[in-house]
């Protein structure tokens, strides 16, 4: 995945995460963002993306085995 692709799902995830850090979003590549707030650094690797699926259907198993929590 290229980096501009990184960038646009990142800030795709930024507009639908409130608690998303707020700062700056800085290019890097291991992890491929830092995210530079007033107080620290937040590290961001884009490693999958998942399109929500229409409302009755169930997540693929891969998807909801990925998230972490």
């Amino acid at each position: 995945m290229n980096k501009d692709t990184e960038l646009f799902y990142l800030l795709k995830f930024k507009e639908n995460c409130p608690n998303f850090p707020h700062g700056d979003v800085c290019p890097d590549e291991r992890p491929d963002f830092l995210i530079k707030t007033a107080r620290r650094v937040v590290g961001a690797e884009v490693t999958h993306f998942y399109r929500q699926m229409s409302s009755g259907a169930h997540p693929p198993l891969q998807q909801r085995e990925s998230v972490r929590h």
